[in-house]
C-alpha cells in the first residue's frame, strides 16, 4: 500500500471492525480482508458484494476503492468482478 490509506481499511476501520472481523462477517479469513486492503489479491463478485453491504459503499464506491488499492492486479484480471 502506497502512502494513501486503502478506502476499504478505512471503511472497516470507522466500522470498529478488525481485519479478521470483517473476515468472519464475510466469509474469509483477515489476510484475505489484509490481502484486498493492499491490492495483493482481488474479491471474486460476490464477495465484493459482501464487502460493499458489508461496509455500506455503494458499487461505484467499492469499484474505486478496489481500483485504488489494486489497479495492477485488475489490469491481469481476465474477468472483471463486474
Amino acid at each position: 500500500m502506497g502512502c494513501e490509506a486503502s478506502p476499504i481499511r478505512n471503511a472497516r476501520i470507522r466500522l470498529g471492525l478488525s481485519r479478521d472481523g470483517l473476515g468472519r462477517i464475510i466469509g474469509v479469513s483477515g489476510r484475505t480482508v489484509s490481502y484486498w486492503e493492499s491490492g495483493a489479491k482481488l474479491p471474486d463478485p460476490a464477495r465484493a458484494d459482501a464487502l460493499r453491504r458489508v461496509l455500506g459503499l455503494s458499487e461505484l464506491d467499492i469499484w474505486r476503492a478496489l481500483h485504488h488499492s489494486a489497479p495492477k492486479a485488475y489490469m491481469q484480471r481476465k474477468e472483471k468482478p463486474w
